[in-house]
């Protein structure tokens, strides 16, 4: 699954890397950060189509679906909408009805997972081998409070079965993010091209486009600051790419 990653890039970056004009109809702006945590329901920064080209905007992260009628159940479900299997998303009352017209991408630097040796977890960052800035398949949703009235904007990050560098990583569930190709990201955001052909994109990234690389097992405390470059720098054995561990 993805429930840590980090996005340490600028709003600059973000809005020249996917050729994004800025959402001014939402007061946000995009900060570097070294470590999000899904479980804070972190706000996250999106893009989507708009009427002209890609929008850069912004939503808390762990969806909370229109259904949902009031705060208690909201509170409850975005805990389990952190993530959506790719497999199953056609399925899912949560995500069905958002494959049409509300798919976007998460953009991210990097994620977290831990690899299990024996009784140990220890944790990697994992990144695109150029580092650059990594687009994860989502979807995004509004959710209105019928108490307050107010307009929650929330997503959630696809994912997928884990290629053969994740896989030996996180190695009990093996489940990595969706994160799309240059090519397909465009494809992915733009509500004309058909769901079942936007089906199609959600495959594993191949290995050899990624690297990772083991890191501080303070990210494994509970309390702490982490949001700082050296949460993502990586201590001994030195990075590795595609045939990790091989």
């Amino acid at each position: 699954m993805c429930y840590t990653f980090a996005a340490a890039m600028t709003e600059k970056e973000l809005e020249q890397r996917f050729q994004a004009d800025r959402d001014e109809s939402i007061k946000f702006q995009h900060e570097a950060n070294y470590y999000l945590s899904g479980f804070t329901f972190p706000s996250v920064s999106i893009v989507k189509m708009g009427e002209e080209g890609p929008i850069l905007s912004h939503c808390n992260w762990g969806l909370i679906p229109a259904w949902v009628q009031d705060e208690k159940k909201a509170d409850t479900i975005r805990a389990f909408t952190l993530n959506a299997k790719s497999e199953s998303l056609t399925e899912k009352p949560s995500f069905k009805h958002l494959l049409t017209s509300n798919r976007c991408i998460v953009p991210a630097s990097g994620f977290f997972e831990w690899k299990h040796e024996g009784k140990a977890k220890n944790p990697y960052y994992i990144f695109r081998a150029n580092s650059g800035i990594m687009a994860f398949a989502g979807l995004y949703e509004s959710w209105c409070n019928n108490r307050t009235g107010e307009i929650a904007n929330t997503c959630t990050i696809i994912t997928t079965s884990a290629n053969e560098l994740v896989a030996k990583i996180h190695n009990t569930k093996k489940r990595m993010p969706v994160i799309l190709t240059r090519g397909n990201e465009e494809l992915w955001i733009d509500p004309k091209y058909s769901e079942q052909d936007a089906l199609q994109l959600l495959l594993p990234l191949d290995t050899v486009e990624m690297a990772a690389h083991p890191i501080s097992s303070n990210i494994s405390k509970k309390n702490g600051d982490k949001n700082h470059r050296g949460t993502i720098a990586a201590v001994s054995p030195p990075p590795v790419q595609g045939n990790l561990f091989d």
